[in-house]
């Protein structure tokens, strides 16, 4: 799956699931791809999203953390 598709999936996942946490895990599992990837698929949706003041995207850090 290309980059720009998983970042579209992850924005409509979220969007879908308002106030609801999710782990870096669960988005690596569900694309077959490295959580470092999806951190910075993270990074990009954050930063649009905020930007064209459209929400926020709130993340934790640590074991647990997640977005």
């Amino acid at each position: 799956m290309k980059r720009t598709e998983r970042v579209c999936r992850i924005l409509q996942i979220l969007t879908e699931n308002p106030n609801k946490d999710f782990s870096l895990g669960y988005f690596a599992a569900l694309f077959d791809c490295a959580k470092s990837s999806v951190s910075q698929d993270m990074k990009t949706i954050r930063t649009s999203v905020e930007e064209g003041g459209y929400g926020l995207v709130v993340t934790t850090a640590g074991a647990r953390g997640g977005v």
